[in-house]
């Protein structure tokens, strides 16, 4: 489950994903991403995002802001290209939340 926060208009939306509905999808680090069913008039669909899967070193060019505490956890606060703003649990390093700003929308995902 993920929950986004409209601030803008004061929305929380709940995201419930599910795996078991036939439809899958591949995920490359090039941005490239396919979602597909299998068998007998199976389809497939190609869809192209700026970032691809998060590698392991994602945070090599953010910026540490401390540590804060948020929904329940102690995190580090990052921040990454003036918009993005990274919770990591201090404890596990396990994301807790991201949030992503523009001129227009604040939106909050809880993982």
């Amino acid at each position: 489950m993920m929950h986004t926060n409209f601030t803008d208009t004061g929305k929380l939306v709940i995201d419930d994903l599910w795996y078991d509905l036939g439809l899958y999808d591949l995920e490359w680090d090039n941005g490239t991403s396919f979602y597909y069913t299998l068998g007998l008039g199976g389809t497939c669909r190609l869809a192209t995002f700026p970032v691809g899967i998060l590698r392991p070193d994602f945070l090599s060019d953010a910026s540490y802001l401390g540590r804060v505490s948020t929904d329940g956890f102690l995190c580090n606060l990052w921040q990454k290209l003036d918009f993005i703003w990274y919770y990591e649990d201090v404890a596990t390093k396990r994301p807790i939340r991201w949030d992503f700003y523009n001129e227009i929308l604040r939106q909050k995902h809880v993982v």
